[in-house]
């Protein structure tokens, strides 16, 4: 990203990252595999504000964060897909946006996501799996 773009892209991010933080009446729910917690996006100063909003917003009464232990399951996550009750469901591609309205694809996505929930783990056992990922970035940027 060019440097003239990065105000920008912070300031977007901000106002997304209020939509759920900002005590809306909304409730999100999303599940990630606990091995991207382990991809380094900046120097270490900036996974640890990741690592530290993801646990604070697993303790917010509007998110349900669930982080998918490694191991044995029986759906592997494909592509990111987000969705929007049962009007929308979007993915953004390498080729371009996903966009359906539907309703036997998001009965498809709502199903897909019904079966990577069972898979993950909330809470205290999400915010150990964020805790674990932190000390092993940090283990390697010591190394």
């Amino acid at each position: 990203m060019p440097l003239e773009g990065v105000e920008e892209a912070v300031q977007a991010r901000l106002e997304r990252q209020y939509l759920v933080t900002g005590g809306t009446a909304h409730m999100f729910s999303f599940v990630v595999e606990a091995a991207v917690l382990t991809y380094a996006f900046g120097d270490m100063a900036a996974m640890n504000e990741q690592f530290d909003f993801l646990e604070h917003v697993t303790r917010l009464p509007n998110v349900a964060l669930g982080v998918i232990p490694p191991g044995f399951r029986k759906l592997w996550g494909g592509e990111c897909f987000y969705m929007f009750d049962s009007s929308l469901v979007r993915s953004e591609l390498w080729t371009g946006r996903f966009q359906t309205t539907r309703a036997e694809d998001i009965a498809f996505f709502l199903k897909a996501f019904t079966a990577l929930q069972g898979q993950a783990v909330y809470g205290d056992e999400a915010r150990a799996l964020i805790e674990q990922a932190r000390d092993l970035l940090q283990s390697r940027e010591i190394s």
